[in-house]
């Protein structure tokens, strides 16, 4: 029971980072146009804490690069 616990919360995790991973690159393409191809590497590599810093910053950046500095 144990194993299937920590599968199901690894799943969820996964599932979650997912959709961070989602809403930012709908945001950025909403706010930018199509990303280039760096934005979707380091979106892909980056932890949800960074993912989540990513998506505030959206808001108020007036450029794609000042998103991620």
């Amino acid at each position: 029971m144990e194993w299937q616990r920590k599968r199901l919360q690894q799943g969820l995790q996964t599932g979650r980072r997912q959709g961070e991973m989602t809403m930012l690159l709908r945001l950025l393409i909403r706010r930018f146009g199509p990303p280039p191809d760096w934005v979707r590497e380091r979106v892909g590599a980056a932890e949800p804490s960074t993912l989540e810093a990513w998506s505030l910053r959206v808001l108020d950046a007036p450029s794609l690069d000042a998103v991620f500095d």
